[in-house]
């Protein structure tokens, strides 16, 4: 994880988040698209979950491709507890690393798949374009990159956004004040803009919820294949 105002070592902190994040089924209509998606061009044999959190995303790839092995990552040693929960059926097709999504120390070309969800939003403005090429490192000719995150919006449309989120995104009818989602400063475009220079190609967003957008895109296939 990597909101800078979040701590996400706090143990209550991080068990709390993990449990409202279990109550939002939306998200799992976007992990279930990326795998389908996914798995109309390939069967991937490696797939890596960087930002992992609980480990969600990865166990829907691993059960969706059972020939699969999975390496979770992460910053947040209480994330990893809750990953290896979650991750726990799977057995030893799962290796654990705890290392920041900013430099994952996961070896180049190693992956069919490559997942972060909701954490791009927290990197710095100089700081997208080199995730995104390390992601390309990461891939195998023909890899996929897939990315579900909260992107920047301008006003009013942010603050309309924010109003309906509770509804549309925790099913929570409250009456509560609205606090603002931390969207960080990247807008779609630049996310485009991001892959792109990286040599991410096919890029497409197939499923958005007011500013959470689902972002795959793919390394090209060497000359020949």
């Amino acid at each position: 994880m990597t909101d800078g105002d979040q701590d996400w070592n706090d143990p209550e902190r991080v068990d709390r988040w993990v449990a409202r994040d279990a109550q939002r089924p939306v998200l799992r209509t976007a992990r279930e698209l990326a795998v389908a998606l996914v798995g109309l061009d390939t069967r991937p044999a490696n797939v890596v979950e960087l930002a992992g959190g609980a480990g969600t995303f990865l166990a829907e790839f691993l059960d969706a491709f059972p020939a699969a092995r999975g390496l979770w990552s992460d910053s947040s040693s209480e994330m990893e507890r809750h990953a290896r929960e979650t991750l726990y059926r799977f057995g030893d097709r799962v290796d654990f690393f705890v290392a920041d999504m900013r430099d994952p120390g996961v070896a180049r070309g190693s992956a069919d798949v490559v997942v972060c969800a909701r954490a791009t939003h927290g990197l710095g403005s100089e700081e997208l374009g080199p995730f995104y090429r390390e992601v390309a490192a990461i891939l195998r000719p023909g890899g996929w990159l897939v990315n579900l995150d909260h992107m920047a919006v301008s006003d009013p449309w942010g603050a309309r956004y924010d109003q309906v989120t509770p509804r549309f995104y925790d099913h929570s009818e409250t009456s509560a004040p609205v606090r603002a989602k931390n969207r960080g400063i990247h807008t779609v475009e630049a996310h485009l803009e991001g892959l792109a220079a990286a040599g991410l190609t096919e890029a497409d967003t197939p499923w958005r919820l007011l500013s959470t957008v689902l972002l795959l895109a793919q390394r090209p296939a060497s000359p020949g294949d």
